[in-house]
């Protein structure tokens, strides 16, 4: 007796999303991944099981990752079956925390962490809903798995919400919010408790940084097959790459190369004389670290890293000399980083993307599917786009991949990579996907949304910024979206489809890259269709005749080439006004076209300044904009 059985675990977005640093970002995805892997193993554990997704090829690939969704014909009695998947999941959960926590045992430790809380904290996280319809004459797998669906639906909305099994007085978790704090308060007290350093080596802690025992669980957990073990790209050292990228380039038996290579292992060799441990700032292995860097993460660049590398020497005294001790500290190591930044020809922009992708027309395209069989082979052709995935981003793009299963991609890329990236994974996508369609003719296809952030943002918010792009893209299908948030004005978003908006951005960066239109003619014709917002229906068109004379007037006017040359040239006009042109005004955000014309040129801006610092050789125009 055939059953269609259909599974959801659960907390997903919130609890991936609710991060601090990347390391609790990509660990929330790792412990879903993980016991959706436990989930499917199970299922297959009887050879009359077929797993349809994730398919079963996925499930044996240690480092694959996965949504939280199961789906399955099983000969096993459902309700047995659900049991067992539960039970395994319980296990699965209590041997992470188990391994992740093994550093805490003991009878000191228990006086700092309250372990108890900390466990029943992690057993009350996961949720695991499942639903199963049997398949019959009257009722084929289309229609059971349709049955099966809007029951586990229904269940989703009637889950069982019981007390908490947890709880005390204490300050909640810096991260979320939500749950207690697990570190023992009076650890944090500036003259008894044990200092910022020491808090940082055991629970991986900030100095005033609560966590609960979810949170720790992220802080602490490991994974052994992936290529950082302990650690893993920052948001800095994504912000960093375009300058990696021109280090990357240069020839290995150059002078600059060398002078390079002599000024970091000075900087190195200052912070050993201070007593800074940079061993938690290492993030490769030796043999696949960086030309010049080496296995430390590019963060370091960033001045405002230098000064919490200093360590504390009494955690007892707060303030006085110590304080003081740090500051003349902290300014001797940024000294020591000055002729490496200096040979560099200028500082790392402090800019980064995180992408969001998911697939369009998918329950179009499944629910067109009456054959297991058929359903199965789609599945094989989403477990080849989640490996196409790891490829593009983290080896073709130099980003952080932190989730690809199914239609879905979550990754941090650095800036003058994410429409190239989010591009070749749409194109991807498309490819594989070509083959099923709806009964609308419609195949699937893939929106992308970027977030552009400063790497000392809260990832939370980012990662917040990029799921509200993707959300916008989705709204027009098989889009581009792209949200930049800088610390100075109001967040500009822009949308358009594929092959239209990443076109565009690419021409408008070529342009900015070969310095061919002033970086002011973007903000003066944003400032112009602000006349048009909010304008009354009867002065519209009289007020729009007028403004695009004025912007006419204001292109007439503008020197390129740092005002070496006269006017923009004809070329240069005529691809502005190609670009205008392929504008949709259906897709467009503000009240006018010209509006959105100038968020683009904004935006791309941005993505040519970190462009120009990824070109090999540092150029008159790149080191100015880089003095900014």
């Amino acid at each position: 007796m055939a059953h269609v059985f259909t599974m959801a675990l659960g907390p997903v977005q919130d609890f991936i999303a609710a991060a601090r640093r990347t390391r609790d970002f990509w660990l929330g995805s790792r412990l879903l991944s993980e016991l959706a892997r436990s989930s499917g193993e199970e299922i297959l554990k009887s050879p009359s099981n077929r797993l349809i997704f994730p398919h079963p090829e996925r499930v044996g690939d240690g480092d694959a990752t996965f949504t939280n969704k199961i789906l399955a014909v099983v000969d096993s009695a459902p309700a047995e079956l659900g049991a067992a998947i539960q039970a395994i999941v319980r296990a699965r959960v209590e041997a992470l925390r188990a391994d992740a926590f093994r550093g805490l045992e003991g009878e000191k430790a228990a006086k700092r962490f309250f372990a108890d809380r900390a466990r029943l904290q992690i057993d009350d996280l996961i949720e695991l809903q499942w639903a199963s319809a049997e398949i019959t004459a009257d009722r084929p797998y289309a229609e059971a798995r349709r049955l099966a669906e809007a029951l586990l639906a229904g269940r989703k909305n009637t889950r069982d919400f019981l007390p908490v099994s947890w709880g005390d007085r204490v300050p909640k978790s810096a991260i979320d919010g939500q749950r207690e704090s697990v570190i023992h308060e009076d650890l944090f007290d500036a003259k008894t408790g044990l200092g910022a350093d020491h808090l940082f080596q055991s629970y991986r802690a900030g100095g005033t940084e609560r966590l609960c025992g979810v949170s720790l669980l992220k802080r602490l957990g490991r994974h052994p097959h992936r290529k950082f073990e302990h650690q893993f790209l920052s948001t800095g050292h994504l912000a960093a790459w375009p300058l990696l990228e021109r280090l990357e380039a240069l020839p290995r038996d150059g002078e600059l190369f060398s002078a390079l290579r002599t000024a970091w292992q000075n900087f190195l060799n200052t912070a050993l004389s201070l007593d800074v441990d940079l061993e938690d700032c290492k993030v490769y292995t030796r043999e696949r670290g960086h030309s010049v860097i080496g296995a430390y993460d590019a963060g370091l660049l960033f001045e405002s890293r230098l000064h919490d590398l200093i360590p504390t020497a009494d955690p007892q005294v707060k303030g006085g000399p110590d304080k003081e001790r740090k500051r003349t500290k902290a300014a001797e190591l940024l000294k020591s980083l000055q002729p490496f930044l200096r040979l560099m020809g200028e500082a790392p922009r402090p800019y980064y993307a995180v992408l969001h992708a998911d697939g369009d027309h998918m329950g179009k395209a499944i629910e067109n599917i009456a054959d297991p069989r058929i359903h199965c082979e789609l599945s094989a052709r989403l477990t080849e786009f989640a490996k196409n995935a790891a490829e593009i981003v983290e080896t073709r793009h130099r980003g952080e991949l932190i989730l690809a299963g199914g239609d879905d991609v979550l990754a941090l890329v650095p800036l003058h990579r994410c429409v190239a990236c989010a591009r070749e994974l749409a194109t991807t996508f498309k490819e594989l996907l070509s083959d099923y369609r709806g009964s609308d003719g419609s195949s699937p296809t893939l929106s992308v949304g970027v977030g552009i952030s400063h790497y000392l943002e809260p990832l939370t918010r980012a990662v917040l910024m990029a799921g509200n792009a993707e959300k916008r893209a989705k709204k027009d299908r098989n889009s581009l979206a792209l949200t930049v948030d800088k610390r100075s004005g109001a967040p500009i978003t822009v949308v358009g489809h594929w092959g239209e908006l990443d076109a565009a951005l690419d021409d408008f960066v070529e342009l900015h890259v070969g310095d061919l239109v002033p970086d002011g003619l973007a903000f003066e014709l944003r400032e112009l269709a602000r006349l048009l917002e909010g304008a009354p229906a009867a002065d519209r068109q009289t007020l729009r005749n007028l403004v695009t004379a004025e912007a006419q007037r204001i292109l007439g006017r503008k020197q390129p080439k740092r005002g070496s040359e006269a006017a923009l040239s004809d070329e240069t006009r005529g691809r502005l006004d190609a670009i205008y042109d392929r504008l949709d005004e259906k897709l467009i955000l503000g009240a006018d076209r010209l509006g959105d014309f100038a968020d683009r040129m904004i935006v791309a801006r941005l993505l040519a300044e970190a462009a120009l610092q990824a070109q090999p050789v540092p150029t008159e125009n790149s080191a100015k904009r880089g003095q900014r």
